[in-house]
């Protein structure tokens, strides 16, 4: 089978996803990085959101890059009602010359009284694997909206969320 387009190359089949453009952008300063380890004292919900708080930055979310203690299913929700409160996760730019953003923040929690409601769901599946990124191409978030990963899962759920994404000029 022939790719369409070089610049992608993502399965749920393949644990490591070669995306070789990100090494230019990573190189280049543009490129960041957060994770969130959560973990599910009782069952719940497993809930990231990327909200771009920028004026003039689009915020392109290139990779979500889930590893979890067991399948799941999950939800790509954008502008959700968010119910609960999520903790501000760190930002790391890829290349340490460089500022991480602080336009684009990235919060999440695992329990059971937070969840998220409404929006527009782009994407709804369940996991083949243990390692997974749900998004095959880039996610823009313009500025003043958000992006979520929902889940849900029993006791004992360790999930871990890595965020890849770049900011851009509203053009």
């Amino acid at each position: 089978m022939e790719r369409m387009n070089t610049k992608l190359t993502s399965s749920v089949l393949e644990p490591v996803y070669v995306i070789p453009y990100l090494t230019a952008q990573a190189r280049s300063g543009i490129m960041n990085v957060s994770a969130s380890n959560l973990s599910l004292a009782v069952a719940g919900n497993i809930i990231c959101r990327i909200q771009n708080n920028s004026t003039n930055l689009m915020t392109s979310v290139e990779s979500i890059l889930v590893n979890s203690s067991a399948s799941l299913g999950y939800s790509i929700i954008r502008n959700a009602t968010l119910s609960g409160s999520l903790t501000v996760r760190p930002v790391y730019n890829l290349n340490e010359k460089y500022p991480a953003s602080t336009s684009t923040i990235i919060s999440s929690a695992a329990n059971a009284t937070v969840s998220v409601s409404g929006g527009s769901t782009l994407l709804t599946q369940l996991s083949l694997t243990n390692v997974f990124n749900p998004i095959i191409v880039p996610i823009i978030i313009q500025p003043g909206s958000s992006l979520y990963f929902s889940s849900s899962g029993a006791l004992g759920l360790n999930v871990t969320v890595n965020v890849i994404f770049c900011e851009y000029p509203v053009s």
